[in-house]
């Protein structure tokens, strides 16, 4: 996996990198952090790197910049302590003001017009982020409330409209790829859900839409207002779901394969890590089958492949997150090693 596409930190804007065991990981910051994203992103082949100093120096403006001015969400609170959080200021008042917010709303336990699925998934990594033992309540909190607010056809979107939205849904699967990485129990039937909703609302030229148009067979039909961006994001929660159900045709083994690799010294073993809460647990899939996930991924490579480009003009470093996230999936699933890739 690329340097520039690896370990990074990204959430409508600030990303910075960070090893996550052979993990991608990524996690909102906001908007005022968008150049960090420009500069980690564009500037590869200059050989910057996210201890550069004048990266070092950007992230550091920035987070002045959050020091002097507040937004009175929840959900933007939450934000602004998950960049406090990432840049290691984890006693920052920002950060405490954002597990605050959590808390308020754990405590209140009423439907809340505020908690929508973005803020949601905030929350739900931020806590991860800040202490999966000390705020495992509150995490199953807000699992338990994204489970509850997922559509019958495993997308979540609007409460008003019916369809699920491949931005919102996209959300819901990182925040679970997030807690599941710490341990946390992710509902099986609800990731095959998630899935099955991924497979029926792709296009037949491989791309998806704005508002999910959910095929009532297996084969595809029609999406409307597709884009790079929802092509990204599509692409990064069909990946999430292949590692949750660790479907990786890249890293499978023989049971002969597998009894060398016992015979091997402890030191030369693969290792695996145990989150915070326990070991994740793959998941087994109900109906979905890796055939059709991993087809529905390629049809997503092919439209990438006739209509890639960077500046897709508005909304360009919301797409250019997504975009990191769903090739960072792809080169760990194909064992690509590339410290400046291409893309």
């Amino acid at each position: 996996m690329s340097k520039a596409g690896a370990n990074h930190i990204a959430w409508n804007g600030l990303e910075w990198r960070e090893m996550l065991s052979n993990k991608i990981h990524i996690v909102a910051i906001g908007a005022v952090c968008f150049a960090v994203v420009v500069v980690l992103s564009a500037s590869a082949h200059a050989g910057v790197t996210p201890e550069s100093p004048e990266v070092q120096k950007l992230v550091t403006n920035a987070l002045q910049f959050l020091e002097k001015n507040e937004d009175p969400r929840p959900g933007a609170k939450m934000l602004v302590g998950l960049a406090f959080l990432k840049a290691g200021k984890r006693d920052h008042s920002r950060v405490i003001q954002a597990i605050d917010e959590c808390r308020k709303m754990v405590k209140a336990n009423v439907p809340n017009p505020e908690l929508d699925v973005y803020t949601n998934g905030i929350a739900i990594i931020l806590l991860c982020e800040a202490s999966p033992q000390k705020y495992a309540k509150e995490i199953e909190f807000f699992l338990n409330r994204l489970k509850g607010r997922q559509k019958p056809h495993g997308g979540w979107g609007y409460e008003t409209a019916d369809s699920g939205d491949t931005s919102q849904t996209q959300y819901g699967a990182l925040s679970y790829w997030e807690a599941h990485r710490h341990g946390f129990k992710i509902d099986a039937a609800s990731v095959d859900r998630l899935a099955d909703w991924l497979v029926r609302t792709q296009g037949p030229d491989g791309a998806w839409g704005y508002q999910g148009k959910v095929s009532p067979t297996d084969y595809p039909v029609q999406q409307t207002e597709i884009s790079n961006s929802l092509l990204a994001a599509g692409m990064g929660a069909s990946y999430i779901c292949a590692d949750l159900f660790g479907m990786h045709p890249t890293t499978s083994q023989t049971k002969e394969e597998e009894q060398e690799v016992t015979k091997l010294p402890a030191a030369l073993r693969p290792v695996t890590e145990n989150g915070p809460i326990g070991e994740p647990q793959t998941l087994h899939a109900l109906k979905m089958t890796a055939s059709k996930l991993f087809h529905a991924i390629d049809a997503g490579h092919g439209w990438m492949t006739k209509n890639y480009k960077i500046d897709i003009g508005d909304r360009r470093f919301y797409y250019l997150y997504g975009l990191e996230r769903y090739k960072s999936f792809q080169e760990m699933f194909n064992s690509i090693e590339d410290k400046s890739p291409q893309w």
